[in-house]
């Protein structure tokens, strides 16, 4: 799964069928379903018995927690980048373009290992003796 999770109580009454949906939805990028996709997966298209009808149960402070995490990430970045000046911004970017390899605008982990190993061979090849 690509993000993580947790299963609460408010997914009893969730029927499989949104759960499928869900979970492709919250995947992998090169996985994900397209917004197509995801109008014509079944749980979309089916007609729904509306007395069988449920109100949602919402976790509002699982919701609050992640909202906050968001907002002090950006918090964090934010200060990160102001102690950055621009030229170490502009190498970070090209750096990030570089491992960047399918150019998605995301890194996934097999790029991220890429450019760990591509480092750490170059670090071993360059060394003094």
């Amino acid at each position: 799964m690509y993000l993580c999770y947790k299963i609460g109580p408010e997914w009893k009454d969730v029927t499989e069928g949104a759960k499928d949906l869900i979970k492709k939805m919250l995947c992998k990028p090169d996985k994900r379903l397209t917004a197509e996709q995801v109008l014509k997966h079944p749980w979309m298209i089916q007609k729904v018995d509306k007395k069988d009808d449920k109100p949602l149960k919402l976790n509002y402070q699982m919701l609050r927690n992640f909202r906050n995490a968001e907002k002090l990430k950006k918090v964090a970045l934010t200060y990160i980048a102001s102690q950055m000046s621009e030229i170490e911004i502009s190498e970070l970017a090209n750096l990030f373009h570089k491992l960047d390899k399918n150019g998605d605008g995301v890194l996934t982990f097999e790029e991220m290992q890429s450019g760990i190993n591509l480092l750490v061979y170059c670090n071993n090849s360059f060394r003094p003796e």
